[in-house]
């Protein structure tokens, strides 16, 4: 979690921020690359906002958010932004009543499209519409129209009419709760004033009230009924747990169903998604049985179907480790993320209050082990949340009673931890890096390891590195293509200074290399394009992720100009064509500051990633690989 921070910044730079005023008309702008919300309108009356555009690409680039203030009508915007686009908020200036949102188009990189809340610091909120709106991209899962609250406010006829949705895998279509998070003042939560079950709508916490409407010149949808149960209860098997999980389908409807859905598995790399047709006649049930063999860990089990004709509906399962005292004894435990990419195996065993850990792998593997001393799971707690949380493709689950609901506001580590500090409130957690050759033992004491002497029972977490040649052959060699294009170094240094784990420039030379011939191996006539690495030097309030880039400048640069040549004498060497981003980077700082290019340092802006496009388009070009 440590390496998700959250950046604050000493100055807001909002490019257009308009408080207490009357009469307010903007129309025909464009906001490119706000350092902050592009646009706020703070306890103001009577404002129109008309025909702007606005690109955002940094954390907290909110498109339009309306604060406190009462007649307001905003129509013909786009947006393209990292975080919400169109927001309703009230921070203490007064009631937030009749707004309009309307003839717009948006497109969310992160976050959410439409929000009233969370910060809602005031009597009323109401009478809130957004209609006539196109969503046209939002892929990380997060709610697409939501009310989220956790102050005093009073939220009542919220609107949302002839909406349109495109390309939003993953996204929830709504989500309205009450739930305290970083961001509340108020010490009471407020009430929604308006609640449901026509809609088979989950609702959780304290909403009621909720109306639906529907056009009645179209049929309602039907849908399957689903449940996901343990046929089989997951029984220890030499290390592992073997079970069966059943699904049930019920058809309650007058019409026959048929179709494809998949039966699927969070953490993603335990199993590979199990396919399965249904034809199930009115009123009938038909039941579909999957065998499974997993390791200790935390899964939810869950159903995909392209049609949309399936309830949403999942079943969650804890299997704990369990840990014999002889290491030889103990199964192999393979290490897989997300990609599949299988780095180490290791065998863990327990003995004398120690934890005993072995390298089973095929080569020496650096790890890094968190530890703690386990505490009863609290009221709001997330009990589960993977990778693919981070992508959309399953959500985090909290407890809220003796039931779990899905929490898909609950996207990214940063917000369990820092947002809702939703984390399980353990008293420490420890960490302990160590590296093993094949086949080498470590042995911590519980003691070393913040673990009580005579527990029966601990909560661990074990992290094994993987490599750049690991990635290497998930992201590129099982992929067809006929242009390559690479852009590496960076990364390798900062994991060497920041961590002693990078590459050093002969390394990191030998490896890229490595890649190349076994890319041009598998397609002789793959055409290769490689960018030379960049770095800049933000010295103008100094982004966090940045700050260390800066004080040890030197260094960072000395070791940038080591893989900027060797990346070029690679190009040269097998005949790739060479995308100078370094040389093109400094004759755009001529032009701006270097934070103008990038938001750390590292990563560049929407205006840096303009400055990157076009340089790969013309070098490409002019080699021949793309028409013009």
């Amino acid at each position: 979690m440590e390496r998700y921070t959250y950046e604050m910044r000493k100055n807001f730079a909002r490019s257009i921020d308009i408080i207490n005023c009357k009469n307010v008309t903007i129309k025909g702008i464009i906001i490119d690359d706000s350092n902050d919300w592009s646009m706020r309108i703070t306890g103001c009356d009577d404002v129109n906002i008309s025909d702007v555009k606005i690109f955002g690409c940094r954390g907290n680039s909110d498109g339009i958010d309306i604060c406190g203030s009462r007649n307001v009508i905003v129509s013909d915007i786009f947006t393209r932004v990292w975080d919400d686009s169109f927001v309703v908020k009230a921070l203490g200036t007064g009631n937030c009543e009749n707004i309009i949102f309307k003839n717009s188009v948006l497109w969310n990189d992160f976050a959410r499209p439409m929000e009233v809340g969370v910060e809602l610091r005031a009597d009323k909120v109401r009478n809130i519409k957004f209609e006539n709106i196109d969503i046209i991209h939002s892929d990380t899962g997060y709610p697409l129209m939501g009310i989220h609250h956790g102050d005093h406010a009073e939220v009542s006829d919220i609107v949302f009419d002839n909406i349109r949705i495109e390309d939003t895998p993953g996204a929830q279509l709504f989500d309205i709760r009450i739930a305290d998070s970083v961001w509340n003042r108020d010490n009471k939560n407020g009430k929604y004033a308006l609640t449901p079950k026509e809609l088979g709508l989950n609702v959780y916490e304290f909403v009621d009230g909720i109306s639906v409407t529907a056009d009645n010149l179209k049929n309602e949808r039907t849908v399957l009924e689903s449940e996901i149960v343990m046929q089989d209860d997951f029984k220890p098997d030499n290390g592992f747990y073997k079970g069966t999980v059943k699904v049930i389908l019920h058809n309650k409807s007058d019409v026959a169903m048929n179709g494809t859905a998949a039966f699927a598995i969070s953490p993603k790399n335990t199993e590979k998604e199990q396919s399965f047709e249904y034809n199930i006649d009115p009123n009938e049930s038909k039941s579909y049985e999957f065998n499974l063999k997993l390791q200790a860990g935390k899964y939810v089990f869950y159903l995909k179907n392209n049609k949309n004709e399936i309830e949403n509906t999942f079943l969650y399962s804890e299997l704990p480790m369990i840990v014999s005292e002889n290491i030889n004894d103990c199964p192999k435990y393979q290490f897989v993320n997300y990609y599949n990419t299988k780095c180490a195996e290791v065998r863990i065993a327990v003995k004398d209050s120690e934890l005993i850990i072995m390298n089973d792998s095929e080569k020496t593997t650096e790890f890094l082990l968190y530890t703690a001393m386990p505490v009863p799971s609290a009221e709001g707690e997330v009990m589960f949340s993977a990778e693919e949380t981070d992508f959309g493709e399953i959500y985090a689950l909290l407890k809220k009673g003796n039931e779990l609901v899905p929490a898909p506001q609950l996207r990214c580590p940063a917000e369990i931890t820092y947002v809702f500090k939703n984390e399980p409130k353990v008293k420490e957690i420890v960490k302990t890096p160590f590296k093993l050759k094949k086949g080498e033992t470590v042995k911590l004491t519980f003691e070393k390891l913040g673990i009580s002497k005579n527990t029966d029972s601990f909560l661990m977490e074990l992290e094994a590195k993987v490599d750049t040649y690991s990635r290497w052959i998930e992201d590129a060699l099982n992929i067809d293509c006929n242009i390559l294009s690479i852009l590496s170094g960076v990364n390798d240094i900062g994991f060497a200074i920041r961590m002693n784990q990078g590459a050093d420039a002969k390394k990191f030379k030998f490896i890229y290399e490595l890649m190349i011939n076994e890319a041009l191996e598998k397609n002789k006539d793959l055409k290769l394009v490689l960018g030379e690495p960049f770095l800049f030097k933000i010295t103008n309030n100094t982004p966090e992720l940045g700050r260390d880039i800066v004080r040890d400048w030197d260094v960072w640069n000395g070791q940038l100009t080591e893989r900027r040549q060797i990346v070029k004498e690679l190009a040269d060497k097998y005949n790739a064509v060479f995308v100078p981003y370094f040389e093109k980077f400094q004759e755009a700082l001529k032009i701006a500051p270097p934070e103008h290019w990038s938001v750390d340092c590292i990563h560049a802006t929407n205006a840096g990633h303009e400055i990157m496009a076009r340089a790969w388009l013309e070098c490409v070009t002019k080699a021949g690989f793309i028409e013009e």
